[in-house]
């Protein structure tokens, strides 16, 4: 995160700009960061995109964890 200082972290900043973010740059943040971490924050925060592209991919998933479940409702 911003200021952490550690790079595990400073690598998810774009978060703190996702709402200013194109659809085109939210599909390649996503894609190259996709965890938990990432569905739940958008789950929470872009509801559009997430019912657009989060849920989808997660229905499609062969073998859904206790997380997956949760954001499906």
């Amino acid at each position: 995160m911003q200021g952490v200082g550690n790079g595990e972290f400073d690598s998810f900043d774009f978060i703190y700009k996702w709402h200013l973010l194109s659809t085109t740059e939210k599909d390649r943040y996503y894609s190259d960061y996709l965890c938990h971490e990432l569905n739940f924050f958008i789950s929470k925060k872009d509801k559009p995109y997430f019912n657009s592209t989060v849920k989808p991919f997660i229905q499609s998933k062969m073998e859904k964890q206790f997380m997956d479940f949760y954001l499906l409702g």
